[in-house]
Parts: structure tokens; C-alpha cells; sequence
């Protein structure tokens, strides 16, 4: 009869990743169920925004399409979401979900800088979400010296020659 070799730590980590597996799986559920029902309903009303603009294009409300807008970007940035826990659970790499979680965090800026109304905002508060995206750009960039250092000849040594596909920047 064979021993079991693992110690109670190491099992505690099995069930720990078995944890994580599942509730990855019910959020990307849940996440799919979410963005079929904004993709839905964001249709219908462009749908009824769109035809209501044609019949009376002399009062057209640019703040509904400005709304319309915002909605499509959050609905970006939750695909964009989901693909990272998608990935996680394929790879299960640390490293690339602290690259999406990194990008997903730029594109939530971004998204902000775009619809900001900057003639009712401080100009501390502009400055401020400017250095924000900066600093996320900084934070990647180091990231990615990082995950490319790795195929940078030193001395003798051979380059690497693989392609990190899950990264967008690299396509």
C-alpha cells in the first residue's frame, strides 16, 4: 500500500486551484449571460435611437449617442475581461493575467478620457487621470521588458525564438 507523499499544505493548494477553477467558470457564466443581454439591449436602442434620428434629424440629441457610445466600450472592456478569465483557466499563467488585468485597467482609462466632459471637470482631476493612463502604460511596458528579456541573446546564448500569441501586442 503506497503512502501518501503530499502534505497537508499541498492539498490545501489542490483544493484552493479547484476553487479557483470553479468560480472562473460561474463568473465567465455569468459574464456571457451580461454581455448577451447589453448586446441586446444596446441594438434595440441604437435600433430606436438611429430611426428616431431619421424622422427628425432637426432635434438630434448627440448626448444619447455619446450614451450609446459609452455603453459599447464598457461592453468592450467586459469581452476583454472575460477573454483574460478564459484564458486563465486554459493556461492557468499568472503572468498574462497581470498583463490583461494591466491593459483591461488602460482601456477603463481610456474609455473614461473619451467620454469625459473636460468643461465641467478641474483641471487637477484632468492631470490626474492623465497620469493615471500613464503610469498604466509604464507599469505594462516594464511587464513586457520583463516577458521579452527572456528572448534577448546574452553572451553565447541562443535566442528563443517563441511567439507570445495571448498578447495583442505581439501579433
Amino acid at each position: 500500500m503506497e503512502k501518501d507523499t503530499k502534505s497537508p499544505i499541498d492539498k490545501l493548494l489542490k483544493l484552493f486551484h479547484y476553487l479557483e477553477y470553479g468560480i472562473s467558470i460561474i463568473l465567465a457564466i455569468i459574464i456571457a449571460g451580461i454581455l448577451a443581454v447589453a448586446v441586446i439591449r444596446i441594438a434595440v436602442y441604437s435600433y430606436l435611437l438611429i430611426f428616431s434620428q431619421l424622422l427628425t434629424p432637426t432635434n438630434i440629441d448627440y448626448g444619447a449617442f455619446n450614451d450609446i457610445f459609452k455603453k459599447i466600450m464598457t461592453l468592450l472592456i467586459t469581452i476583454e475581461f472575460m477573454n483574460s478569465i478564459l484564458h486563465i483557466l486554459k493556461t492557468g499563467e499568472l503572468k498574462q493575467l497581470l498583463k490583461d488585468v494591466t491593459l483591461i485597467t488602460g482601456l477603463a482609462i481610456a474609455r473614461k478620457l473619451i467620454i469625459f466632459e473636460y468643461t465641467k471637470a478641474e483641471p487637477m482631476t484632468v492631470i490626474a487621470m492623465g497620469i493615471e493612463l500613464v503610469s498604466v502604460g509604464i507599469f505594462y511596458f516594464l511587464i513586457r521588458v520583463d516577458t521579452l528579456s527572456k528572448y534577448v541573446p546574452r553572451g553565447n546564448r541562443e535566442v528563443k525564438k517563441k511567439r507570445v500569441d495571448s498578447d495583442p501586442l505581439n501579433k
